[in-house]
């Protein structure tokens, strides 16, 4: 299974929730989450090659979920995805440094989810990028029949699909402030 996303960056992020919510979507409590992203040493910075594993620590609440992400080749949005809950995120960070892994970036943001005609759709608040809204689903089906399906669906929700972006949040971060 695959997570297959959609990234655009919103102009006008209670004019989009607004229209889920018209269109009967019921969205989760705000979520306030930290992740702590790691690449390979050898890597120079993000983003990294199509099958080169990212780790992210991500703390939200009382809750520590460690993520290994790989991206398919040709594809960032298209990503092997293994999470699982872990106790410790100190613990977890040393054991990543000693994997021969470096931090590249802290995101820090609030997020919202719903489902809306088979897709999750996360419409996030990221400190120092902005507003944006995310739609996946994790899947074995082919990653570009999923995304256009998800570029129809934001279209006809009037998503402003010309401010896709390609990259999650530690790509942007680190383009942004340098790492």
């Amino acid at each position: 299974m695959k997570e297959i996303e959609i990234k655009v960056q919103l102009e006008n992020f209670d004019a989009v929730k607004a229209v889920l919510e018209q269109q009967g979507c019921v969205f989760s409590p705000v979520k306030e989450q930290k992740d702590t992203i790691f690449i390979p040493n050898q890597e120079p910075t993000v983003p990294v090659p199509a099958g080169v594993n990212v780790l992210r620590i991500r703390r939200q609440k009382n809750k520590i979920v460690f993520t290994l992400k790989q991206s398919d080749f040709g594809n960032n949005l298209s990503k092997t995805e293994i999470e699982t809950e872990i106790l410790d995120g100190e613990s977890m960070e040393n054991a990543i440094a000693h994997l021969d892994y470096k931090k590249v970036a802290i995101i820090n943001k609030t997020r919202q989810t719903c489902e809306f005609k088979g897709f999750e759709i996360c419409l996030d608040r990221v400190e120092g990028l902005g507003d944006y809204l995310e739609m996946e689903k994790i899947t074995d089906e082919d990653p570009k029949v999923i995304q256009a399906e998800m570029m129809s669906q934001l279209e006809s929700l009037g998503v402003d699909t010309s401010k896709r972006i390609d990259y999650g949040y530690d790509v942007l971060y680190v383009k942004k402030y340098g790492k």
